[in-house]
C-alpha cells in the first residue's frame, strides 16, 4: 500500500546560500576551508497537484581550501563570525569521500545532489540509493549516510536553517561527473534522472525486525580471485535487507570454512542428497534457531526446501503447486493447450507397449523429447521423425535422465523468451520479458546432437506490444492456475504464429517483421515455469536494466513481508534504463581449458565494449578442463548494455562470441607436460556443485578430472587424489541402471588421449598419493577429522583399478563386501567408465 508522503517544500529555491565550515580532510594538523554554496532543488512540481513527492533534494557546491594554523579562527568576513568546524557530521565524511574518490577535489568547486527523505521512517534496504542510481549518466559514486537506528526525520519546513542542520535528513549524496555541462545543467538532469529512478515509497514507516534466513544450498564458487560465486546476488541482497544468513550445505562446501565466513553468519552441514528425507533434515538443522524464513536460490532444492517451511510452519507457496510447476507432465495437465500434442512415458521401454501404437503414429513431427524433470536445459531434443524420436529417448535413457518420466511435446516455433512475474495474493506487481535468440535446436535440419543451450538473452523484447500484453496476461494466468499466490517467478515461452521472426540483416541477427501469411492468431506456448529466480546472471541483468532485485524478493516472499516486497517490485518509471544483453559463451565442444585470464584476453581484443560491460563472470574453475553435460554447458557470461541502440547491443554480443570461442580454441589441447590448477572431489564439493546422473556427463567430467590430476603436482593436487580415489567402480546407485556390460572398454581412447588404459591411470593415483602428505597442510577447506582416510582411499582405489584391468581377486565375487569403503564390483571383468559412481560427482 503507497504511502501519501508529507509535502514540505513546493517552490524552488533558485538563489544559492553561502556557508564556510573548516573540515579535517588532508593529513595535515591544519583543517581545510570548505566553501559550500546550496540549495533546496525539488525540481518542477508534478502537473498532478495530488502527485506524491516521493524525495527531496539538495544541490550543493563544494570547494575546498587548505589552510594552515595560523588562519584558524580568522572571521570569516561574508558570514560576519568565525568560521565553524564540521567535526563529526555528514558533511566531514561527506568531504572525506569526496576527496577520497576524486583527487583533484581541491582544485575546484565539486557537484553534489544530496537527497532528503519525503517523511519519517527507514529505508526499504541499506542500499537502495546505490542500487537504483546504478549506471546514472550523471554521478560518480554514491555516498551512503547513516543514523542511529537507521531513522531518518524529514526537513518539514525550511526556516532559514543551516547546511548541518539539514544533512541528517539525507540517507545519501550522489557525486556528480565532470561534464562540459555547466554545474546548474548537470545538477538539473541529475534532478529528472532520479525522479525516473526514485519515484516510489523506498521509506517505510516500520523499522525491520531483525529476521534469520536460513538458505538451503550456498551456490557454487567460480572464481574468487575475481570476487565471482553462485551466491553474490542472494548474499548482497540479505546484507542489505539486514538478514542474519544461515547456509545449509553438505560437509567440505567452500562456505564451510573460516576463510569466506564473512559471507555468511552460519554454516550448518547436513546431507543434501537424500531427496526423500531432506525436507526433514533442514527443518531438524534449523530447529531452535529463530529462523525467520527459509529459501533456496537452487533448483534441484525448491521442492524440499518448499515441504521443510512447511514442516516448520514458515511461509511458503503449496508444495503441490511447486511439484506441480517442476514436473513438466504435471504442467501440462493444468495448463491445458488444444493445439499441443502431449505424451508422457514412464520409460524408454513404453514405446514398445503395443498399448500406444495408435498413439505414436499419430504423433505430428517435429517433437521436443524432454525429461519430465531437469534443469539447464540438458537432455532436452528437437526429432523430426519417429527414428530419431526413439533415438532421443533411447538416448536419454542412457545419459540417466528419464528417471523421473520422458516428455513427448509438439515443437513449437515462434520467437521465445524469458520471463519474470512477480506476484503477491494474486495480483501481478512486475512483470518483464526479454528475448532468448535462437540456439542450435531451433534450426529446421536440427538433430538430436544439436541443443536448446541459451546463447542471448536481450531487454527489453521488442515483440509487438500486443504479444507481450498477451505474455503478460497468459503466464500471470498460468501461475494461477498451477496455484501459485505470491513470490519470485521465472518462465520460459514462444509465441506461435508471431507477427515477428528472426532474420539476419547486414550480419547481424535480430527479431523483424514476419512479413509472412500467419496460420492463424498469434497464441503464447507456456514451455516451464520456475518457482524461484533466474539463474544469477540473469537476474543481474534484471536488477540493472529495471531496477528491480529478484533475490531480494524471494527473502521478502519468504519473510512474509508485503511493504517492502511491493516497494521493491516498483522498476523505474521509463521501465529499461537502456537495451541489456546477457551474452553467453557456450562449451562448444569437449574438454575446454578455461585460460584464468580469459577476460583479459577478450578485452584486449575488444576494448571498445569494456564501457559498456556492467558485469561479467565464469561459471567454472579458470585453468580447468571442462565438458558439456548432457549436450550443455556455460563458460561464462557477459552483461553488455548500451542506451545507444539494440543493435549495439548485438554487434557487440556478436563479436564477443566470436573472440571468445577463438580464445578457448586456441588453448592448447590436453597435454600431460603442462601444468594445470588440479580440481577434484574435495574441490568440487566447496564449488556447491552436484552430481548430475547422466553417464555422458561422468563420463566427461570423469576424463576431465583425470586430466587435471595429471597436469600438476602442486597442493592442489591432493583434492586430485581424493577425487580419482572415490571414483567408485559399480552400480550406478542413483540412476537406477543396470549392471555394466563386460564388452565395454573402461576408457576409450577418445575420453583418455593421450592416456588410455589402466596402468596409466594407476600411475595417476600413485602420483597424487605421492604429493598427499607435503599437501594436507595446505588445505585449509578440508575438515582436518576426514585428511587421515584419505591415504587409505586412494590406495584402495588404486587395487580397484587394477581390478578393471586384470579382473578381480578371488574374495571380491558378487555380493562379497569390500572393506574399503567402496561397493563391491558386480562384473568379473571390465566396467564402462560410464558407471563411475556418483561421489565423483557430488
Amino acid at each position: 500500500m503507497e504511502q501519501a508522503p508529507v509535502k514540505t517544500f513546493t517552490t524552488r529555491v533558485e538563489t544559492f546560500l553561502s556557508e564556510i565550515f573548516l573540515v579535517h580532510v588532508f593529513d595535515s594538523k591544519a583543517p581545510a576551508k570548505v566553501s559550500c554554496r546550496w540549495r533546496l532543488s525539488d525540481f518542477e512540481s508534478p502537473a498532478d497537484a495530488d502527485e506524491p513527492q516521493y524525495f527531496h533534494c539538495l544541490d550543493l557546491l563544494l570547494s575546498i581550501v587548505p589552510t594552515s594554523c595560523a588562519d584558524i579562527g580568522h572571521q570569516d568576513n561574508k558570514n560576519e563570525g568565525f568560521i565553524p568546524f564540521a567535526t563529526g557530521t555528514y558533511l566531514e565524511n561527506l568531504v572525506r569521500t569526496c576527496c577520497t574518490i576524486r583527487a583533484s577535489a581541491a582544485e575546484g568547486e565539486i557537484a553534489i545532489k544530496v537527497i532528503l527523505v519525503p517523511r519519517a521512517g527507514f529505508l526499504c534496504r541499506s542500499d537502495i540509493l546505490k542500487l537504483r542510481m546504478r549506471h546514472s549518466e550523471f554521478i560518480d559514486s554514491v555516498i551512503p549516510f547513516s543514523t542511529p537506528g537507521g531513522h531518518f526525520a524529514p526537513v518539514t519546513a525550511y526556516g532559514g536553517g543551516t547546511l548541518l542542520d539539514l544533512l541528517p535528513s539525507s540517507p545519501g549524496a550522489l557525486l556528480v561527473k565532470q561534464s562540459s555541462l555547466s554545474h546548474h545543467e548537470i545538477l538539473d538532469l541529475l534532478g529528472k534522472d532520479l525522479r525516473v529512478r526514485l519515484s516510489f515509497d523506498w521509506v517505510l514507516p516500520t523499522k525491520p525486525a531483525t529476521r534469520r534466513a536460513a538458505v538451503v544450498g550456498g551456490r557454487p564458487v567460480f572464481d574468487m580471485k575475481r570476487g565471482s560465486y553462485g551466491a553474490a546476488g542472494p548474499f548482497e541482497a540479505a546484507q542489505a535487507l539486514g538478514l542474519s544468513v544461515i547456509v545449509l550445505d553438505q560437509r567440505g562446501h567452500w562456505l564451510e570454512g573460516e576463510r569466506y565466513s564473512y559471507l555468511r553468519d552460519e554454516f550448518i552441514a547436513i546431507d543434501v542428497t537424500n531427496d526423500a528425507e531432506l525436507p526433514l533434515i533442514i527443518a531438524e538443522a534449523v530447529k531452535g534457531r529463530d529462523i525467520d524464513c527459509v529459501v533456496t536460490f537452487s533448483d534441484e532444492f525448491v521442492i524440499a526446501t518448499a515441504k521443510a517451511a512447511e514442516i516448520l510452519n514458515l511461509p511458503t507457496e503449496p508444495v503441490q503447486a511447486i511439484l506441480h510447476a517442476h514436473y513438466k507432465d504435471e504442467t501440462r495437465k493444468l495448463v491445458e493447450n488444444p493445439n499441443i500434442q502431449v505424451l508422457r512415458l514412464d520409460s524408454a521401454e513404453q514405446l514398445n507397449d503395443p498399448s500406444l501404437t495408435e498413439r505414436l503414429r499419430t504423433l505430428q513431427y517435429p517433437l521436443i523429447v524432454k525429461p519430465c524433470r531437469g534443469a539447464g536445459s540438458r537432455g532436452v531434443m528437437r526429432v523430426n521423425n519417429h527414428s530419431s524420436m526413439r533415438q532421443a529417448v533411447q538416448k536419454m535413457k542412457e545419459d540417466g535422465l528419464s528417471k523421473h518420466g520422458i516428455l513427448l511435446e509438439t515443437f513449437v516455433d515462434g520467437p521465445e523468451v524469458d520471463a519474470n512475474l512477480i506476484i503477491w495474493d494474486g495480483e501481478l506487481l512486475f512483470f518483464e520479458i526479454s528475448d532468448d535468440f535462437p540456439c542450435l535446436a531451433d534450426r529446421a535440419d536440427a538433430t538430436i546432437a544439436d541443443n536448446f543451450t541459451e546463447t542471448l538473452m536481450l531487454l527489453p523484447s521488442r515483440l509487438d506490444t500486443d504479444e507481450i500484453e498477451m505474455l503478460r496476461s497468459s503466464l500471470h494466468r498460468s501461475l494461477l492456475q498451477l496455484g501459485f499466490r505470491s513470490g519470485v517467478y521465472h518462465m520460459e515461452a514462444r509465441v506461435q504464429n508471431s507477427s515477428m521472426s528472426y532474420k539476419e540483416t547486414d550480419g547481424i541477427l535480430d527479431l523483424a517483421d514476419a512479413n509472412t501469411t500467419a496460420k492463424g492468431r498469434p497464441d503464447i506456448f507456456l514451455i516451464e515455469v520456475n518457482a524461484r529466480p533466474p539463474g544469477l546472471d540473469c537476474a543481474f541483468s534484471t536488477l540493472y536494466t529495471y531496477g528491480v532485485d529478484l533475490c531480494a524478493l524471494h527473502f521478502l516472499r519468504a519473510l512474509g513481508d508485503r511493504d517492502c516486497f511491493a516497494a521493491l517490485s516498483k522498476p523505474f518509471s521509463c521501465f529499461a534504463q537502456y537495451w541489456c544483453g546477457n551474452c553467453q559463451v557456450p562449451m562448444h565442444r569437449e574438454s575446454i581449458l578455461v585460460p584464468d585470464d580469459f577476460f583479459e584476453r577478450v578485452y584486449q581484443q575488444l576494448p571498445e565494449i569494456v564501457p559498456h560491460v556492467s558485469r561479467a563472470e565464469l561459471f567454472v574453475q579458470p585453468e580447468t578442463l571442462v565438458s558439456p553435460r548432457g549436450g550443455c554447458g556455460f563458460i561464462a557470461y557477459f552483461l553488455l548494455y548500451s542506451r545507444t541502440s539494440r543493435r549495439h547491443v548485438l554487434e557487440m554480443s556478436d563479436r564477443v562470441q566470436k573472440v571468445s570461442k577463438k580464445i578457448l580454441d586456441n588453448r592448447p589441447r590436453f597435454n600431460v607436460d603442462q601444468g594445470l590448477q588440479a580440481i577434484g572431489l574435495d574441490e568440487y564439493n566447496k564449488q556447491g556443485n552436484r552430481q548430475v546422473s547422466d553417464q555422458s556427463s561422468q563420463k566427461n567430467r570423469v576424463r576431465d578430472c583425470i586430466q587435471n590430476l595429471t597436469l600438476k603436482q602442486s597442493v592442489n593436487s591432493v583434492t586430485a587424489a581424493s577425487a580419482t580415489a572415490q571414483l567408485e567402480i559399480g552400480t550406478h546407485k542413483s540412476s537406477g541402471m543396470p549392471p555394466p556390460d563386460a564388452s565395454n572398454k573402461v576408457f576409450d581412447e577418445d575420453a583418455m588421449s593421450p592416456r588410455s588404459n589402466g596402468e596409466d591411470l594407476v600411475k595417476m593415483s600413485q602420483d597424487a598419493l605421492a604429493c598427499l602428505s607435503q599437501s594436507n597442510a595446505n588445505r585449509p577447506h578440508q575438515p582436518p577429522q576426514d585428511l587421515g582416510e584419505e591415504p587409505a582411499l586412494v590406495k584402495a582405489t588404486i587395487e580397484r583399478i587394477r581390478t578393471i584391468r586384470d579382473g578381480p581377486e578371488d574374495d571380491q565375487r558378487e555380493g562379497v563386501t569390500t572393506h574399503d569403503g567402496l561397493e563391491p564390483i558386480r562384473q568379473p571383468t571390465k566396467c564402462p567408465l560410464s558407471y563411475i559412481c556418483d561421489k565423483a560427482e557430488r
